[in-house]
């Protein structure tokens, strides 16, 4: 009977004993390890452990100190990866990121391995530079673990309301992209996560056009075994035609769908089947701005293919996507002038009347800039001058500083030119403008824009208004000593000549020409003070035709103007 059970046990009893001796021989080794000084003992680490090398970017040798600092303590110090140097001076100065549009001069990004990393690196880095330079660095995109979680919430809530309603949890969520600006060396750090970094792929935005395909998404393999999800997969990872995932290629591929349109025979094209072929290549997240140009010339062309509204919708889309909120204020700008230029040009706001246009502008600007506070649009170049076009309608010609300009070079003579005027502006809309003009300007306006208002004022035939308008911008009550010249009298003629309006020539003739009882000063006062010559020969040529043009219109010899007329035959 205990034979049986020992038979039995036997295994058991060897299996415990060999554990033993293993147990045994591992003091036995900690013995004699302890015996051994801790400072003579070798070195035993895990490869896994050991520190690999980090590649760090080339620097350019005409770069700040600052810049080579920084990325060695970067790279080797915090652990970043994957280290990018972008020398923005390279850059073509239209590109918007070049040295030339912006204050800084090179991008540093870098991986880091998790949110917590970051979190710790970028401290780090803003301790460094405070206490080494005296600096203090600005953060953007730290998430304290401090911060509480109805503070947290609260983020959360009000970057719910604002668009793009996509994944953008830039400052909210933890660390997953940092942003440091060290106010020194013209250099601007961003550090993401692996993840954050492939979704974003801010290198496209700072490289040039050659090395665009180097920072391409990878498509992920087809080959995905037994996964469950394999359809859904591969119904949303590819289409019926391969898509083009290289962004210079789709980019090259829709500018030649544009070119190809805008070259063609528009009277034996389809618009509609070059209208789909751009649809098909275009992606949801990227090419908004080429969509928004390719829209708006078949809707110049004609509404009936792309209706105003349509090209709103797609500015519109351009601002809910997140890849344009890295400067949003900046293309809020930028789009609102756009929209401006899209109303003058747009066949189908001609048709409106001056308020509807400035009602859709208002909805517009009240659209795009809904959830941003800082912004300035008033000082945006070009806007009040567009505002001021917007408050005329217009359905012929308009006789505008350009064609002044065109004549007063020789690109165009008066005796071609002939002008068919059908001009309006409410006097409501004009007030208004104005009342910006002023507010914005404080009374001193460019001399060009009080030459646009004194020619709307000429081509809508408010003639009191005009010579209002000149006295004051351009008469005595004027102070700028570039417009006391002899230049602003042989601009003023030449308009009066293809204006053709015979009781706004007189006007000119008796009140401004030789008038020395008037306060308001004539013609001949600035001839004088100039020297009693022109600028140029062909100043001189302009403005002997513009005179003999009025002057055959108004009856010289009638109204007794034999003073202007031994004037202009002495000028030969």
């Amino acid at each position: 009977m205990l034979s049986r059970i020992y038979r039995r046990q036997l295994p058991t009893l060897l299996h415990c004993r060999r554990n033993f001796s293993s147990v045994a021989r591992i003091f036995q080794q900690q013995e004699e390890t302890e015996s051994v000084p801790w400072f003579l003992r070798e070195k035993v680490s895990s490869p896994l452990s050991e520190k690999e090398d980090i590649k760090l970017p080339v620097v350019p040798e005409d770069a700040p100190p600052f810049i080579n600092d920084i990325i060695k303590l970067i790279g080797e110090e915090y652990g970043l990866e994957d280290l990018e140097l972008f020398d923005l001076r390279f850059l073509p100065e239209d590109h918007q990121y070049s040295s030339k549009n912006q204050p800084h001069s090179f991008i540093l990004i870098g991986t880091g391995k998790s949110e917590k990393h970051l979190f710790k690196a970028a401290s780090e880095l803003r301790l460094f530079i405070k206490q080494t330079y005296n600096i203090l660095p600005r953060l953007e995109g730290v998430v304290s673990s401090g911060i509480s979680p109805v503070a947290r919430r609260r983020l959360l809530r009000r970057g719910s309301k604002g668009p793009p309603s996509t994944d953008n949890i830039y400052g909210v969520a933890p660390n997953s992209w940092v942003v440091c600006d060290p106010k020194k060396g013209e250099i601007i750090i961003h550090m993401l996560t692996k993840e954050r970094r492939n979704e974003l792929e801010l290198e496209t935005l700072w490289c040039e056009e050659k090395d665009m395909h180097k920072y391409e998404r990878k498509v992920e393999s087809d080959d995905i075994g037994d996964d469950i999800f394999i359809g859904i997969n591969r119904s949303n990872t590819f289409s019926n035609q391969r898509r083009e995932f290289s962004t210079t290629t789709r980019l090259l591929n829709l500018r030649k769908t544009v070119d190809n349109f805008k070259n063609s025979d528009k009277s034996k094209v389809s618009v509609e089947d070059f209208k789909t072929e751009f649809d098909n290549k275009f992606q949801t997240n990227k090419d908004h701005q080429m969509r928004i140009e390719f829209y708006k010339q078949l809707h110049i062309l004609n509404p009936n293919y792309i209706p105003l509204s349509k090209v709103t919708e797609a500015i519109y889309d351009k601002h809910s996507n997140l890849n344009f909120q890295i400067d949003r204020e900046k293309e809020i700008t930028q789009d609102i002038i756009y929209f401006m230029n899209l109303l003058m040009d747009s066949p189908e706001a001609k048709e409106l009347s001056t308020d509807l246009i400035f009602n859709e502008l208002s909805q517009f600007i009240a659209n795009i800039t809904r959830f941003s506070s800082n912004y300035n649009v008033l000082s945006q170049k070009g806007f009040l001058v567009l505002l001021w076009r917007l408050s005329i309608k217009q359905e012929k010609d308009f006789i505008g500083p350009k064609i002044i300009d065109d004549i007063l070079v020789g690109n165009k003579k008066i005796s071609e030119l002939s002008f068919n005027l059908k001009v309006e502006q409410p006097g409501n809309r004009a007030r208004d403008v104005m009342f910006l003009i002023n507010k914005f300007y404080k009374g001193v306006i460019p001399h060009s824009f009080k030459e646009l208002i004194l020619f709307t004022y000429g081509n809508t035939s408010k003639w009191d208004k005009f010579w209002e308008e000149w006295d004051s911008s351009f008469g005595f009550l004027n102070t700028n000593q570039d417009t006391n010249s002899i230049n602003k009298w042989i601009r003023l003629v030449t308009y009066l000549a293809i204006r053709n309006d015979k009781t706004s020539m007189i006007d000119f003739l008796y009140k401004y020409w030789n008038n020395s009882s008037s306060p308001v000063e004539s013609f001949i006062e600035s001839y004088i003070t100039q020297g009693s010559k022109f600028s140029s020969e062909q100043e001189k040529l302009v403005f002997q035709s513009a005179l003999r043009h009025i002057l055959t219109q108004v009856d010289s010899e009638a109204q007794n103007f034999s003073h202007v007329h031994s004037f202009v035959n002495n000028l030969n």
